[in-house]
């Protein structure tokens, strides 16, 4: 997964009010709910140059309600598409989500798990 799709994915979560960081939340203070993403990446289709990766959401808040609400912003996101300043093509799929369980008795954690496919013409 590209830079440029991660930034897409960025502006995306936050045009839709979803507080969102990749790979740890690094600012303070820290909001409630909040979401931290990381990625997993297949080989790349060396004949079309597609590129398919899991990108695994988790939100962590105190409140359930308040995840399921930010999983359904999340969801309706399904089937988004773009073509990137870059030239690529992307889009984004829903895969499902699931409640994780934490130590903190006053926090709630949902995992939101995306298909993320990219096309590179580069």
């Amino acid at each position: 997964m590209s830079i440029a799709v991660l930034e897409w994915l960025n502006k995306l979560l936050a045009g839709i009010g979803i507080n969102y960081q990749y790979g740890l939340w690094r600012t303070y203070p820290i909001p409630f709910p909040y979401f931290v993403g990381e990625k997993n990446e297949e080989a790349p289709d060396s004949e079309g140059g597609m590129q398919q990766s899991a990108l695994l959401i988790t939100g962590t808040g105190p409140s359930l309600l308040e995840l399921e609400q930010a999983r359904d912003k999340i969801k309706s996101l399904n089937d988004t598409r773009a073509i990137l300043d870059n030239g690529s093509g992307v889009a984004i799929f829903y895969d499902g989500a699931y409640a994780v369980p934490v130590d903190e008795p006053d926090m709630k954690r949902i995992q939101i798990d995306l298909t993320i496919k990219e096309w590179r013409v580069n």
